[in-house]
């Protein structure tokens, strides 16, 4: 054989690439996974309703109604054991009258959406309801829950 049969060894050696770290896989995979369970925490915290009102635990009664819901309006919320909340604090009725009466004076037309637990006296809530009439709230309602057809009869 002459030269030009045989291949040049140090040629074909020298051609082979060899990498000096390898590819393994793993940390694309995890960052993918990583990367999807961040979006469906971030997911379920926003659609969360603990996030609506994280403390005040209310049991609206329930009622067939066929109206429609005040936007917009201010909430105060009366809690099982008969505490009052405005903006998210607690507050007595005192400074619920002088803070609706400084709301009033902003907007003239303010609607006030009272939530009361099915469980809450009715001399609470018409305290409360004195209060904001004595402000001079333009429009004062009562959330409840909706009651289904089923359970109607």
């Amino acid at each position: 054989m002459t030269d030009l049969e045989q291949p040049n060894r140090q040629g074909v050696q020298f051609r082979k690439f060899r990498p000096r770290l390898r590819y393994r896989g793993g940390s694309i995979g995890c960052t993918i996974l990583l990367d999807v369970a961040c979006v469906l925490i971030a997911f379920f915290l926003v659609v969360s309703p603990v996030i609506l009102k994280p403390g005040i635990q209310i049991e609206l009664p329930a009622a067939v109604f066929n109206g429609g819901v005040a936007l917009g309006g201010d909430v105060v919320s009366i809690a099982r054991d008969e505490r009052v909340y405005f903006d998210d604090e607690q507050i007595d009725l005192d400074r619920l009258k002088e803070q609706l009466v400084a709301r009033v004076a902003k907007e003239p037309e303010l609607v006030l959406i009272i939530e009361a637990d099915r469980q809450v006296s009715h001399g609470r809530l018409v305290d409360v309801w004195s209060a904001a009439q004595a402000a001079g709230v333009a429009s004062i309602s009562l959330a409840t829950g909706l009651r289904g057809e089923d359970t109607h009869q």
